[in-house]
């Protein structure tokens, strides 16, 4: 096993895992390696979904099902999540993607209504623009409206 030689995992269950590497039907040095995961896999949460959004797909796929936007949303299961990442499937005839994405405090997101204004900070897909609780209304904060088949990365 070569010393440039890079594995990358992503566990799919919380709590004490034993890995196991081999080469050869042989355990690497170190195999079997033990890990403690702590945090679950990000998906979306049921119990915080709109009634106007469908979860599909294990929960990683939302859609938006009747109403407009800004007048529903879903959260995600993880609490302060140190980065996730949400990949755009589709949007209208030109690309442009009607909806916001953003991070919000559980407590006071509400799963009927408005929050971009009161609950949390989002970017509004088309047009790149800023809303928050803390007052930014349409600030513009990418250069460039985000369209179908783009990823946004939140850190």
């Amino acid at each position: 096993f070569g010393e440039n030689c890079r594995i990358t995992f992503s566990p799919q269950n919380i709590g004490n895992l034993i890995i196991s590497i081999k080469l050869e039907n042989l355990h690497i040095n170190g195999s079997p390696f033990t890990m403690k995961t702590i945090s679950k896999k990000l998906e979306f949460d049921t119990s915080c979904c709109s009634p106007s959004i469908t979860l599909s797909e294990n929960n990683l796929v939302a859609k938006r099902t009747s109403g407009n936007c800004g007048s529903g949303g879903v959260m995600g299961n993880v609490k302060n999540p140190r980065l996730f990442k949400v990949k755009i499937l589709s949007g209208d005839s030109d690309g442009d993607c009607n909806l916001m994405i953003g991070l919000a405090p559980k407590e006071n997101f509400k799963l009927k209504g408005w929050n971009y204004k009161t609950c949390g900070w989002y970017l509004h897909c088309s047009g790149g623009v800023l809303y928050s609780q803390s007052g930014d209304n349409c600030r513009k904060y990418h250069k460039a409206s985000i369209k179908s088949g783009q990823t946004i990365e939140v850190k």
